[in-house]
């Protein structure tokens, strides 16, 4: 058999992977988001082009290069109208996809062309037990270099710290899921403001969340990200007073999906009577203390500190590990420092530092899965 016989006979026996590129409003970027798409190196490979529904020249940049396209990939064309914003678009690209993984990049970023291969490698590398995938970022930015790197927590990965926290590490740009997850748990609720973490609470009820300690997508910093981690970079007060209710928003519709998610895999068996009872009432004790302590946002400073420290006392029944109880403590307590560490240099490293002391004195942070179980 010849070399190229050999090639398209292991091709045939891949699984076809969906990329799938969301854009709004993104005509300074889309076009090199799309080369960075047309020169992924795996195949058999379907692409997505999906706008949601831009008023800009976005999608006629879209139909010009797809209709230029001559390489092996799959191109599909997809525009929403109306706008159904950033989840609506997920669902309608999940609608759409063929392929066995999603792997999804932003108008904005541009992925390497390596990405989706390397993708497939750490599914196929975790048994395929690994259902929802993110690599590190590659920050850069037309202001000059990003003096930031991206720092994973694979601790959060568990589902017994999502349930507790409400909250796991997961980068959205950088995200690949596999097709079971919509399978099984049905389109994400349009009021989520964002579907990563949504996603990945899906993935540790069915299975894992991975993390790949690989660049893979160069990440554009700009005024427009829709991230919260470069929010205080381009704004003052009334920037971070939006972006912190945002994540305020964010969190609550985060939770009731996660609550739907839970019911639904109470319905399918995949979950007990007792154990979906119990995730409930975790889901529900991460609730009330995250709005304990954003009740402190307009207390005197005596009456936050009282109340932030009533919190950590109660580290227990509050299911925060020390240090997280801490960052939310300089948060509520001394907003203007909370946001000195996290948008200098100086600030992080610091950080950083009382961080690993206060992990050397703290008992190690729950991270059992509690009653939950799942089915061999």
């Amino acid at each position: 058999m010849s070399a190229t016989g050999i090639i398209e006979q292991t091709t045939s026996q891949r699984p076809l992977i969906t990329f799938a590129l969301l854009a709004y409003n993104q005509q300074d970027y889309i076009r090199e988001a799309i080369e960075g798409a047309f020169a992924q190196t795996y195949a058999p490979l379907q692409i997505v082009l999906s706008d949601d529904g831009s008023r800009d020249n976005t999608f006629h940049v879209m139909q010009e290069m797809a209709a230029n396209y001559r390489g092996s990939h799959q191109i599909l064309l997809n525009r929403n109208e109306p706008n159904r914003g950033i989840v609506g678009n997920v669902n309608r690209v999940m609608e759409l996809a063929q392929g066995e993984l999603v792997v999804v990049a932003a108008g904005d970023d541009i992925s390497l062309p390596e990405r989706t291969e390397l993708t497939y490698q750490s599914w196929q590398n975790s048994h395929r037990r690994a259902l929802s995938i993110y690599s590190k970022p590659l920050p850069f930015s037309k202001h000059g270099p990003v003096s930031w790197t991206f720092q994973a927590r694979p601790q959060t990965h568990c589902l017994g710290y999502q349930l507790d926290n409400g909250w796991v590490s997961v980068f959205g740009a950088c995200h690949a899921w596999h097709r079971s997850l919509f399978e099984f748990f049905g389109p994400l609720p349009d009021t989520l403001g964002e579907e990563e973490k949504s996603i990945a609470f899906r993935a540790a009820l069915l299975g894992e969340v991975l993390f790949e300690d690989r660049a893979m997508v160069r990440y554009r910093v700009h005024e427009g990200n829709t991230s919260s981690i470069f929010g205080f970079c381009y704004g003052g007060d009334k920037l971070m007073a939006e972006k912190s209710l945002r994540e305020r928003q964010n969190f609550l519709q985060r939770v009731h999906s996660f609550k739907l998610d839970i019911l639904t895999a109470h319905q399918k068996s995949l979950l007990n009577r007792v154990e979906a009872i119990d995730s409930l009432q975790r889901l529900e004790r991460c609730r009330r203390n995250r709005e304990a302590l954003w009740q402190l946002d307009s207390a005197s400073m005596r009456e936050r500190l009282r109340g932030a420290g009533a919190l950590l006392a109660n580290g227990n029944d509050a299911h925060l590990a020390f240090p997280e109880a801490l960052r939310l403590l300089l948060r509520v307590c001394f907003p203007r420092f909370s946001r000195y560490m996290r948008s200098s240099a100086f600030g992080r490293a610091t950080w950083l530092a009382f961080k690993r002391n206060a992990q050397r004195l703290a008992r190690p942070p729950k991270l059992q899965e509690g009653l939950i179980t799942r089915p061999t």
